[in-house]
């Protein structure tokens, strides 16, 4: 099973040497995916499933993957995720490319279609069609990355002939779906390349989700379907990894990604590293 770890760049996100000194530190542990999440904006109120307010930081994702590409070798750059429907399809087709091509091939596109209506609203896109959008997002995507050039029809009904060169390494760059709802797990069979469920393994609504999907990937022959799972450091320590890891691995993971966002590290890079160094021996050992 691989292992990634979340950037807690709500804690971290005003430190530009703390985020490059954690990505690295991951890097050199062996660590092979690290995740980045995606809020554009906040509101009064808490929104979604993090309660997130204009008050909670957080890093644009394709920027901040771009500028890692240049400083990493070789761990994978994932969006975990991407709220896709609120962005403009050509636009993120072509951001990707370009951190695909600095990284030399290690961008992971994670999608979703997010829950926060504020970031929709500001960004003057449709919260309540995101599912459908997003469907026909995916599959512009996937034709811009592996085509010179492509004929679409916008959303005002045009014709348009255009490519984005240059093209990404991978071609196209995987798409992963995030989320939990039943649509969601039809969709992401039926369009994505794998799913990041993330979410704790041992809460029973994502047990639920996670049989629900297993026994559909079966269904549909994709018995290696993968799965990516996730372990949180806020609510405990190695007892509370083990009992999640083992959790996941029930489920069928195939990838844990590990978050030390909460845990009250706050803006001690120093404690983060500690943390995902622990958190990997403890797995590690687990696993033999």
């Amino acid at each position: 099973m691989e292992l990634g770890v979340v950037l807690p760049s709500r804690e971290i996100s005003l430190d530009r040497f703390a985020i490059r000194d954690f990505t690295q530190a991951a890097e050199s542990l062996g660590y092979e995916t690290l995740v980045v999440y995606d809020h554009p904006t906040g509101g009064l109120k808490p929104e979604g499933n993090r309660g997130n307010t204009f008050s909670t930081p957080y890093i644009e994702p394709l920027v901040v993957l771009g500028a890692l590409a240049m400083v990493t070798k070789k761990i994978n750059l994932t969006t975990g995720v991407l709220v896709l429907p609120q962005r403009q399809t050509v636009l993120v087709a072509k951001q990707a490319a370009a951190v695909d091509i600095l990284s030399g091939g290690r961008l992971r596109l994670g999608v979703g279609v997010g829950l926060n209506p504020t970031d929709y609203l500001a960004l003057d896109q449709n919260y309540h069609n995101r599912g459908r959008r997003i469907e026909s997002q995916i599959s512009l995507l996937r034709e811009l990355w592996t085509k010179e050039l492509v004929t679409f029809q916008t959303e005002s009904g045009d014709l348009v002939l255009a490519g984005i060169n240059t093209l990404p390494v991978q071609r196209p760059i995987p798409l992963w779906m995030g989320g939990w709802s039943d649509p969601v797990i039809e969709r992401t069979l039926r369009l994505a390349d794998g799913w990041l469920a993330t979410g704790i393994g041992s809460d029973p609504y994502i047990q639920t989700q996670a049989r629900k999907f297993n026994q559909a990937k079966r269904k549909a022959g994709k018995p290696n379907f993968g799965i990516v799972g996730g372990i949180g450091n806020s609510g405990g320590g190695p007892e509370y990894w083990r009992f999640e890891f083992r959790n996941w691995k029930n489920l069928e993971a195939t990838e844990i990604v590990f978050g030390t966002v909460g845990a009250g590290y706050g803006s001690d890079v120093e404690r983060h590293i500690k943390a995902i160094e622990q958190f990997k021996k403890i797995i590690n050992e687990e696993s033999f």
